[in-house]
């Protein structure tokens, strides 16, 4: 998705806006043949029921806001941290969702769902331990994250036997 993101020259914001407007019709049509739209349309027609529409509706608009918000996260993520970090990322976000359901719902707690969560919790462990003694390693001063992406770069990056010789610009 990097390499894409690259080619193609998108900004972060340009990532989550084509992403969103991709999946929009898929989510129309599943929309219209899963939900029972006219049971909606009936109940919000009724003038009892019309100011609850108005709540319904800024719900789901900062809802939106807010899945925006956090879909622009996700490239933002991926442009500065390595493939492995994200990965790490996504994979320790679902521990402690997996250990608070465990403590609040009434399913039984098994030895190998115990077990999961703290090899995950082990997995990051070790992963943050690696990437401390790789930062240790580098010298004081050299840059961790790739550097931002500006048009000069790009432009040098597209044309390198320009870059070699100033004198052809």
């Amino acid at each position: 998705m990097r390499k894409v993101i690259k080619q193609v020259n998108f900004q972060d914001f340009d990532t989550v806006y084509f992403n969103n407007l991709l999946t929009l019709p898929l989510y129309v049509v599943l929309s219209l043949v899963q939900e029972d739209w006219s049971g909606f349309v009936d109940y919000y027609s009724d003038k009892a029921n019309a100011v609850e529409l108005n709540s319904f509706a800024r719900g789901i608009f900062i809802s939106g806001i807010a899945a925006f918000a956090i879909s622009y996260c996700s490239p933002w993520c991926l442009r500065t941290t390595s493939s492995t970090t994200y990965s790490m990322i996504g994979a320790l976000n679902k521990l402690p969702i997996a250990l608070f359901a465990m403590m609040w719902f009434p399913d039984p707690v098994t030895a190998g769902g115990v077990l999961a969560v703290l090899l995950g919790f082990g997995a990051g462990l070790v992963y943050t331990h690696a990437k401390n003694v790789q930062k240790q390693a580098q010298p004081s001063g050299s840059q961790v994250l790739p550097p931002p992406i500006s048009m000069d770069r790009l432009d040098q990056t597209a044309r390198p036997d320009e870059a070699e010789h100033p004198s052809n610009k």
